[in-house]
């Protein structure tokens, strides 16, 4: 964050792809370090929702970002490589992160492009935030990420369709009106 300090300022957000409320409660937050935090009490993320974690949930601290549960004992590294494991009854999800190689300058969120769920381990799905928040920070903490327009994905069957073909033109040649 630039908003804040790193130690007050970070903050990382959960979203429910499915389309019940899952509790989190009890479940373990880990980073590469070993550092680990366990989520106290019940703890939902709504269905097809967010839910941000912060390491303050103060706003007048952690630069005006609006925290739902506040964690402890864990440190996003700003160099070098991090990771952050979600554990529950197992591991629920792992994204590890790089840098450089990652998106994500001073005060501008990684987003994950969801469209590319579940691999959320490639640089390439990921983008700096686009919105800018209150605090002049990037980011959209607790609401759906921006559109990265980035990455690629590997074209499947019936994922591109063509849908119109003009192969006869009357009103130039054919050679120059096809398309």
């Amino acid at each position: 964050p630039s908003a804040a300090g790193d130690t007050d300022g970070e903050w990382f957000e959960l979203h429910n792809t499915t389309g019940a409320d899952l509790d989190v409660g009890g479940c373990t937050l880990a980073d590469l370090a070993d550092d680990s935090h366990v989520i106290d009490g019940p703890l939902v993320v709504p269905a097809l929702g967010y839910l941000t974690l912060g390491i303050s949930a103060s706003t007048s601290i952690n630069g005006g970002v609006p925290v739902d549960y506040e964690y402890a004992g864990i440190n996003l590294r700003n160099s070098d490589s991090d990771q952050l494991v979600l554990t529950c009854t197992g591991e629920v999800d792992r994204v590890e992160w790089t840098l450089p190689g990652w998106p994500g300058d001073a005060g501008v969120a990684m987003s994950f492009d969801v469209t590319f769920a579940p691999d959320n381990d490639d640089p390439a799905n990921w983008c700096d935030a686009s919105t800018q928040m209150a605090n002049d920070d990037w980011g959209t903490p607790g609401e759906p990420n921006d559109a990265c327009g980035g990455g690629t994905g590997t074209v499947e069957l019936d994922d591109v369709v063509f849908t119109e073909i003009m192969q006869n033109p009357a009103a130039v040649l054919d050679d120059d009106g096809e398309w």
